[in-house]
């Protein structure tokens, strides 16, 4: 593992526009070059197996790669429901603000949708997150006869 032309790293980081932490983990990788990996891992605080899984991602021709790639993934499901379930749902939530997702599901029915009580679920929590679900108090229930209660 040599870096190209001789040159000092923190020189090349900058040229080449590195975040602080790629920074870091080049001069960690340099560092191991005259120094043994115990020494190097004690005095950087990192385990060993990290050591050895930047060093196996690191080519010398190519700088950019110590740079952290993203763990999202590449394709994220988009919602199947139709913007006339959301619709429904958000109608009938309206009118009946206490039901629940599977009082909800049954109702639906009977107006000719087909979705499972998880989908009505998953449409009730994306109209709450973006705010198009006014949610009001639910009524306290109050007992018909009065106990005293610790006395």
């Amino acid at each position: 593992m040599s870096f190209p032309h001789g040159s000092s790293i923190a020189k090349l980081a900058r040229i080449h526009g590195l975040s602080k932490k790629a920074r870091i983990r080049l001069e960690i990788l340099d560092f191991a070059k005259t120094h043994p990996v115990a020494v190097t891992c004690r005095r950087y605080g990192i385990a060993r197996s990290t050591y050895y899984r930047w060093k196996k991602k690191f080519n010398p021709r190519n700088l950019q790669s110590p740079e952290g790639r993203s763990r999202r993934p590449k394709k994220v499901r988009k919602p199947q429901w139709t913007s006339e379930l959301v619709e429904g749902i958000q109608r009938l939530r309206e009118e009946f603000p206490f039901l629940g997702k599977g009082k909800l599901t049954v109702l639906l029915r009977r107006e000719g949708f087909t979705a499972s009580s998880s989908t009505v679920g998953r449409i009730l929590r994306y109209l709450k997150t973006r705010g198009l679900l006014k949610e009001g108090e639910k009524p306290r229930r109050v007992s018909a006869t009065k106990s005293p209660r610790g006395n």
